[in-house]
C-alpha cells in the first residue's frame, strides 16, 4: 500500500508530499526545504528516499505556530 494514498475522514492524505505542505501554506516548496533545514517547520520523515509529513504532525505545528506570541 502506498501511503500518499491514506486519506482521514474528510477525504485528506494523512501523509502528504513537500509539494502538498507547500500548497497548503500556500508557500514555495523551496520554503517548505528552507523550514526543514533549519528546524523551523513541522515534524517530517522519510519514507524511503521521500520526505513527507503526516497530518497530525502538520496540525501540531500548527497549533504551536498560533500560540506563539507575535514580536
Amino acid at each position: 500500500m502506498n501511503d500518499e494514498h491514506i486519506t482521514g475522514d474528510a477525504g485528506v492524505p494523512e501523509v502528504l508530499t513537500e509539494a502538498e505542505v507547500a500548497d497548503r501554506y500556500q508557500v514555495a516548496p523551496s520554503t517548505v526545504k528552507h523550514w526543514r533545514y533549519k528546524g523551523l517547520g513541522p515534524r517530517w520523515f522519510h519514507a524511503g528516499r521521500h520526505v513527507r509529513y503526516s497530518l497530525a504532525a502538520l496540525r501540531e505545528w500548527e497549533k504551536h505556530e498560533s500560540e506563539r506570541p507575535v514580536p
